[in-house]
């Protein structure tokens, strides 16, 4: 959403997904900090695959907005409800 490329510990939940496999930005093992160094260097060293990285996560963010999501919470709870 701020224009630049993600880059996310890949922790158990959440990172992976939002970022679509890794599609909309970069995944690095939690809590090892030479391999997020090492993303950053890549991302610096690699301006085509930063500005891909930068298109797609401003995609997968605007799927997160509230005028997507609030409609998705809704149609999960009234699903939820009506069972």
């Amino acid at each position: 959403a701020c224009g630049t490329p993600v880059i996310a510990s890949d922790c158990p939940v959440g990172p992976a997904r939002i970022l679509d496999g890794g599609d909309a930005g970069l995944l690095v093992p939690p809590e090892q900090p030479q391999a997020l160094a090492s993303a950053m260097r890549r991302l610096v060293g690699e301006p085509e695959l930063a500005g891909r990285l930068k298109k797609a996560g401003e995609q997968r963010a605007r799927e997160f907005d509230v005028k997507h999501a609030v409609p998705a919470f809704e149609a999960l709870l009234f699903e939820l409800t009506d069972a």
